[in-house]
């Protein structure tokens, strides 16, 4: 077959008178050219079988045999039992022929001789077992060029941000808590047990006039009160707390002037209720007109109402009237200079009205 004539290494035809003729493979593909004459001897000589053996983690096959048309080289061994590729060129820790350790760096120059003994020895597998509440994966293991340490570890699955590490409550290496402010101190071993606990969440419900958001989760550095939840909320300023008329812990009435004393649980329950809003409606010969809110401490009377809207000037305050819903009359006067008022109710229409006295002079 042709594929066997690059193991021809030379062919010898010797004639009946003595005469040697040496050719090489190519004549074979023109023998039917070739006269010979009785007596005449034909020698075919072969290349030598060149094989190496091969030993170690990468040994497919024990014994590789080179065609003669190969090099005898180191990196065309590599090539014979399947190829190493660039990742896989990491995990080789050494590579020794007949027992003299190569250098890794110069593969290309080694030149191999018939029956060298290549050993291929592959760096150990180093794995670490990641268990608790940040393991996505639970056996992690590292390449032979990675750190073997506990902030590798952390980026091996996923990283966690920064964000994310205040919810670290401790971190085990086989079962020996971690100092957290050390992480990058600590190196690993092949099978630590690294155990990654999260704090548990922390949860309030918010009820009421002022629940924006039902459910309020604190992170692990923020302080448990009633402070911070109003923070979180989005923050009362000094005038809305006014409004808040009772403020309740699973339904035990707070004290309103000691809110910083309170501390929270774990899915406490906490209601915010708001004073209701009383306004009335104001017509007529006032400063201010429209919609006149009181705030809850305020009293609801005609005489609060006077003093927040302003009248134009003393002659309605003498001689102006006050009509609530267009049936009880007040004069001002008695009002505002007086003892006498008129309690308001929500939504009340009161009108000022104020018709002066004219007297016409003729001549």
């Amino acid at each position: 077959a042709k594929e066997d004539y690059k193991w021809i290494e030379s062919i010898l035809i010797t004639t009946p008178d003595g005469r040697v003729q040496s050719y090489d493979s190519t004549l074979l593909s023109k023998a039917t050219e070739v006269k010979l004459t009785i007596g005449t001897v034909v020698e075919i000589r072969k290349y030598p079988e060149f094989k190496v053996y091969v030993t170690g983690d990468f040994a497919q096959q024990s014994t590789v045999t080179f065609d003669p048309d190969e090099p005898r080289t180191l990196s065309q061994l590599f090539i014979k039992i399947g190829g190493l590729k660039t990742d896989q060129m990491k995990w080789i820790e050494s590579v020794k022929i007949n027992n003299q350790t190569v250098d890794m760096s110069k593969l290309s120059t080694y030149t191999l001789k018939d029956k060298d003994v290549v050993e291929i020895k592959k760096y150990a597998e180093f794995k670490v077992y990641v268990t608790g509440d940040f393991a996505q994966q639970s056996t992690v293991t590292f390449d032979p060029d990675e750190p073997r340490t506990l902030n590798q570890l952390f980026v091996k699955i996923g990283g966690l941000k920064t964000d994310e590490m205040k919810w670290i409550e401790s971190v085990k290496i086989n079962n020996q808590t971690v100092d957290m402010s050390k992480l990058s101190t600590y190196t690993l071993k092949d099978k630590d047990v690294v155990e990654i606990k999260k704090y548990a969440e922390f949860k309030v419900y918010v009820t009421g006039d002022f629940a924006q958001q039902s459910t309020v989760t604190f992170d692990p550095d923020e302080p448990r009160t009633l402070n911070q939840l109003f923070v979180k909320i989005g923050g009362l300023k000094t005038d809305q707390m006014k409004w808040i008329e009772s403020i309740k812990i699973n339904n035990q009435a707070v004290d309103m002037s000691k809110l910083s004393t309170y501390t929270l649980k774990d899915k406490d329950v906490v209601e915010i209720k708001k004073y209701p809003e009383f306004y009335v409606y104001v017509q007529g010969t006032t400063n201010t007109k429209g919609k006149i809110v009181f705030e809850p401490g305020e009293s609801k009377t005609l005489k609060l109402l006077v003093a927040k809207v302003g009248l134009p000037n003393e002659d309605i305050e003498n001689e102006g009237f006050a009509t609530i819903n267009n049936s009880a009359t007040i004069d001002l006067k008695d009002v505002i200079y007086g003892s006498k008022d008129y309690e308001l109710n929500l939504g009340d229409i009161v009108q000022i009205t104020y018709d002066p006295f004219i007297v016409n002079t003729i001549g």
